[in-house]
């Protein structure tokens, strides 16, 4: 005797009309964002107290007020001119 009903369709291997395909699976990698991670040079260097921030994250109390963080800027002066002057 045949079985007809859910009990019939048990290890069949395609959807039928009343099931909805699966979407494909997402990897983890391209739905994390494509950036680097872990740990990054630091960026800003307090001169008082030695501390140093990558610039990612929350901002340092001794970085927040200031108003021009060129001052703490670690990788030489903050002159964006040199480098359009040598460009040329």
């Amino acid at each position: 005797m045949p079985i007809f009903g859910p009990a019939a369709r048990v290890g069949f291997a395609s959807n039928t009309y009343d099931e909805a395909p699966k979407p494909a699976p997402v990897s983890k990698a391209k739905a994390a964002g494509n950036y680097v991670r872990g740990p990054q040079p630091a960026l800003y260097l307090d001169p008082t107290s030695g501390a140093a921030w990558s610039g990612r994250g929350r901002v340092p109390a001794w970085l927040a007020g200031a108003k021009d963080r060129s001052y703490f800027f670690i990788g030489g002066s903050a002159d964006t001119g040199s480098f359009a002057n040598a460009a040329r």
